[in-house]
């Protein structure tokens, strides 16, 4: 039977040709002859300018696509054995999580400066960066950074997720990029900063050796999105985090050998897989 690339809506996959297997439409396989169970279905999320860039699926067979937010990326991708997203889930009330300490002293430098500290659960309701400032000063001491109050309207969204859906606290977990590849690397963090194109090549060598269709991936991606919606260190960070989400139950750790919970109950925790 003969194969060919379908793309659609932002997704890539493969079908025969003449197969009924495929809709009428072109836009996804019949459950029967392709879909991943729940027990194989694994996403890679990472934010982007268009929204929430995910990948899902299996290490045989993945789609992608930009989400505007975080409701429509959970009912988009559909259930999950696991979706690893980069982003802070528990937030604490005081004191800096002990994941982001961990996370940052395991890369060491310049990676560790990647892990930036976590705003407090009080600091998402401000209104602008000034307003947060004097939140996360007045709960724990410190203020927030200008790249921290940017991914804020993130993390409100993913609180919001979380704290509403019970599926979604069952299956979304908090990860890390730089500690997916660190991990793949052989516990070595990356030499180049993603956002260079040695990082960016350097990143796709680890993914290479530990899920052969990255390049192929990578490159669909890279024509399947805007630049303003999608950068290439979105896609490479989204594809780290799917490849750890694939892995056994068995090869799942967490950065910090205890997880604490935060005030609403959601974990404190940094996820990766040990490979």
């Amino acid at each position: 039977m003969k194969w060919t690339a379908a793309f659609c809506g932002g997704s890539v996959l493969r079908r025969p040709e003449n197969s009924a297997a495929y809709d009428a439409v072109g836009r996804h396989w019949s459950k029967a002859v392709m879909a991943p169970t729940l027990d194989t279905m694994n996403a890679g999320i990472d934010g982007c300018g268009g929204g929430w860039l995910a990948v899902w699926g299996d290490l045989k067979r993945c789609e992608h696509r930009v989400f505007a937010t975080a409701e429509e990326l959970w009912s988009g991708i559909g259930m999950c054995r696991l979706a690893l997203i980069d982003i802070p889930i528990g937030l604490p009330t005081g004191c800096p999580r002990q994941c982001d300490l961990d996370a940052r002293k395991l890369l060491g430098q310049p990676r560790g400066s990647s892990v930036f500290p976590t705003p407090c659960r009080t600091t998402i309701a401000a209104r602008n960066y000034q307003e947060a400032c004097r939140m996360n000063f007045s709960a724990c001491g410190k203020r927030i950074s200008q790249q921290c109050w940017g991914i804020v309207p993130k993390i409100r969204e993913v609180d919001a997720l979380m704290l509403s859906r019970d599926d979604a606290r069952l299956h979304i977990r908090e990860s890390h990029p730089e500690v997916c590849f660190w991990s793949m690397n052989g516990r070595a963090a990356m030499r180049n900063r993603k956002a260079r194109s040695a990082g960016i090549k350097e990143r796709l060598a680890v993914l290479e050796k530990r899920w052969p269709k990255s390049l192929q991936t990578y490159d669909a991606m890279r024509g399947a999105y805007a630049r303003s919606d999608v950068a290439s260190d979105d896609i490479v960070d989204a594809m780290a985090l799917f490849v750890a989400a694939c892995q056994s139950k068995s090869r799942l750790q967490t950065v910090s050998e205890t997880c604490d919970t935060d005030s609403a109950e959601l974990p404190m925790e940094m996820v990766y897989a040990e490979f």
